[in-house]
């Protein structure tokens, strides 16, 4: 198997006689996943995630290549466990700590799930000598504050970057505007996707939207009942959904190859999460994708007012607007610029191609 050489770095600290802990940061869909699963030829994993659907996968994914996983065994050779799960039941035994999204920890520790906050300390507090944290989205002020809870040294692999292959697009438009730019976008192409909004309302008005002009559309959402989520989640690995409309529910490192775009219907509040939902794009190398987002300047941010509850939440938003708002430089070197890496203009976002025209080309052409 060839490895990358940031995967192969990783796996260096982590197999030094030295115990490490290592952040590593890189792109969606690139790779980050194989590490700890070739980590667990010589480690027992404990790995924590975010979401019950990316634990589904994971384990699948790990049972798949002859390696004992499970999420409800806590004696398995890799045992999947969310924050909750944990901060319930108590110590794990693990030669290494996996924290996958590890992301969260910034962002939802604070006030939306608080046990994420405990997890730097399972070092520590569990004697958990070799440590793995794993992202592609991770602010430079996020970082900081990671490494500071840490409480070790930690050595840094990779760095934030945009699969090449995805164009990104912001189309600002009016709020009426929405649903016909929606209409020509789903009829001049057949590639399946996803289209992104805020609740679960929102998702089966749009999904009975589309229903009525003869589209095949599954919604996905957190108040669907499990057996609904994975049949869909089935559905989207096999290939026989062409369209998915969902809540940020379907989201971080949710794997299926097939997904040729996003369109973000309406913003989530923060950079940091409207990159993770582009990222459901960009896992096929040479084949060209797309994230656009829908921007109404005057109305959208009133649609998530209602999530900022603290000064950062306050904070992240008005750096989103800023980013949606931008039509001074590309919009792939602005990511990059927030997220502390580097990167030359692309050729195809919306900035780079200075296009005029309608929507048709500033959007179904690459």
């Amino acid at each position: 198997m060839q490895l990358r050489a940031f995967q192969r770095e990783a796996l260096a600290h982590l197999y030094a006689h030295d115990p490490r802990h290592v952040l590593c940061i890189a792109a969606t869909g690139s790779g980050k996943s194989l590490i700890y699963e070739e980590a667990a030829k010589r480690y027992r994993l404990l790995l924590v995630t975010p979401l019950v659907a990316l634990a589904r996968q994971q384990v699948a994914s790990l049972v798949a290549k002859g390696i004992e996983a499970s999420s409800t065994d806590r004696n398995a050779h890799v045992f999947v466990a969310s924050p909750e799960s944990l901060a319930k039941k108590g110590r794990v035994h693990a030669d290494l700590l996996v924290v996958d999204e590890c992301h969260c920890i910034w962002e939802w520790a604070e006030h939306f799930r608080t046990d994420f906050a405990f997890i730097p300390n399972l070092i520590h507090d569990w004697s958990i000598r070799r440590s793995l944290w794993l992202t592609a989205t991770l602010p430079a002020l996020a970082k900081k504050q990671l490494l500071a809870a840490i409480k070790a040294p930690v050595v840094e692999v990779g760095h934030f970057a945009m699969p090449h292959q995805v164009a990104v697009r912001v189309i600002a438009c009016a709020q009426a505007e929405k649903l016909e730019i929606l209409r020509t976008f789903l009829s001049g192409t057949e590639d399946p996707g996803i289209i992104y909004v805020h609740t679960r309302v929102f998702a089966e008005r749009l999904t009975r939207l589309c229903q009525a002009e003869g589209r095949s559309v599954a919604m996905y959402h957190a108040g669907m009942a499990r057996e609904e989520r994975l049949a869909i989640e089935n559905a989207m690995r096999q290939g026989l959904l062409r369209l998915v409309i969902a809540t940020s529910a379907f989201g971080m490192g949710m794997n299926y190859t097939q997904i040729r775009f996003v369109l973000i219907w309406q913003s989530p509040p923060s950079l940091l999460s409207l990159v993770q939902m582009m990222g459901r794009v960009g896992r096929l190398e040479h084949e060209h994708q797309r994230a656009i987002v829908l921007w109404d300047a005057d109305n959208d941010p009133h649609s998530f007012a209602w999530m900022l509850q603290t000064d950062k939440a306050v904070e992240s938003a008005q750096e989103l607007i800023t980013f949606l708002s931008d039509k001074s430089a590309c919009r792939r070197a602005l990511l990059a610029s927030y997220f502390g890496s580097n990167e030359s203009a692309c050729g195809f976002c919306d900035y780079c191609q200075n296009n005029t025209s309608p929507f048709l080309e500033k959007t179904l052409v690459i």
